[in-house]
């Protein structure tokens, strides 16, 4: 964990706030995909990137989204339209956009 976002949104929430966390061994996003579907998350952090990889593969537009209830990009600059095209199957309580950090 190099930004202070993955250091919270991977590790220091989780001892808040007990919940389950899926944590895949390297990105990947078909594996994502699959381990999206299985453990229906409700919460996603991305970096702008992966967020875009998700919006353009074919099995994340067929998986069923309904158990996302947050959803937060940041740590680089989110082009415009990726947010709509990412989130538009999804019924979001809560969408936090641009959340830059700092390195540690």
């Amino acid at each position: 964990m190099y930004h202070a976002m993955g250091l919270h949104n991977g590790i220091l929430r989780h001892l808040v706030s007990p919940q389950p966390a899926v944590v895949p061994p390297k990105w990947d996003v078909d594996l994502f995909v699959r381990l999206m579907e299985r453990y229906k998350f409700t919460i996603l952090s991305f970096v702008p990137a992966q967020a875009h990889q998700l919006a353009a593969n074919k099995a994340f537009g067929e998986i069923d989204l309904s158990s996302v209830r947050t959803v937060g990009t940041g740590a680089g600059h989110t082009p415009d339209g990726l947010n709509a095209r990412f989130t538009r199957r999804m019924s979001l309580d809560w969408y936090v956009e641009g959340r830059w950090s700092l390195c540690f």
